[in-house]
């Protein structure tokens, strides 16, 4: 009985570790978790898809993961990048993804860059898991935590500025503001810049993407804090949040320990009901 009950106790555990994971989607805002205990969590982020105009896809947002220790009760803010608006005619840019965010007392832990906006010539320019801004033409992207350099549609916002404004779009804002820029496109909430006029929006992140005449907007670069990093690939539509808790060693030893004596005692009880009488 004892070993059935050492087995369901370490289930229990690991069931109430799962219970601690959590999930967020896209609003338009930054949200708060607090660590329900301390220990090792896993966290991943990807950062949104900036606009598409017509055929040409908006670039890419990246994903990212990576293994951060938290003390108990301690907060996260977490903004999860919108998508960029459509370019609603060929002469309007898309508008830059928005970047997805983890930070914790004004310090990043994980951001994913958002993909720059499309524009008529060619598909916007994918996030980078580097942290460095992507760049439009002539036009650098940001670097540093910066937003990204702006001539024509708003370049992409990063963590410590703005992305800089275009002739024809506003840039994305920086950490904590993050809002999405304006123009012929809307940027996405994360630090995407807004569309120009053959200009597509640059992606936001942890430095931002940059814009230039007749080119797509340039992808936000990224930031990964965390032991165990791994790139996950590449991101449609909006971003997205998640975090896990890891299960301690201990919980794992005593799971596998539990279920290896039950093993024993079952091959026991057959050995003695096989017994003649």
């Amino acid at each position: 009985m004892k070993f059935f009950l050492l087995a369901g106790v370490s289930a229990a555990t690991l069931l109430a570790t799962a219970a601690q994971a959590a999930s967020f989607g896209f609003t338009g805002n930054i949200t708060q978790w607090t660590a329900p205990r301390a220990g090792v969590f896993v966290i991943t982020a990807s950062g949104a898809q900036g606009g598409q105009v017509f055929t040409h896809s908006g670039g890419l947002g990246i994903a990212l993961s990576g293994r951060f220790t938290l003390f108990a009760g301690q907060q996260l803010d977490i903004a999860v990048g919108g998508a960029g608006g459509y370019g609603s005619s060929a002469y309007f840019g898309g508008g830059g993804g928005g970047g997805s965010f983890v930070a914790s007392e004004g310090a990043a832990l994980l951001i994913a860059g958002g993909g720059g906006g499309a524009m008529a010539y060619g598909n916007g320019g994918n996030a980078s898991s580097g942290p460095d801004g992507g760049n439009a033409g002539p036009a650098s992207g940001g670097t540093g935590g910066l937003g990204g350099e702006a001539v024509n549609a708003g370049a992409g916002g990063g963590f410590r500025s703005a992305g800089g404004d275009g002739g024809n779009g506003t840039g994305g804002g920086g950490f904590p503001g993050l809002a999405g820029g304006t123009g012929f496109a809307a940027g996405g909430f994360g630090g995407g810049g807004g569309g120009g006029f053959f200009g597509g929006g640059g992606g936001g992140g942890y430095s931002g993407g940059a814009t230039h005449e007749l080119v797509p907007g340039g992808g936000g670069g990224s930031f990964n804090g965390g032991s165990h990093q791994q790139i996950l690939g590449f991101n449609t539509g909006h971003g997205s949040v998640s975090i896990a808790a890891v299960p301690e060693p201990s919980v794992w030893s005593m799971l596998l320990s539990g279920f290896g004596l039950i093993g024993f005692a079952l091959r026991r009880r057959l050995r003695a009901v096989a017994q003649p009488a």
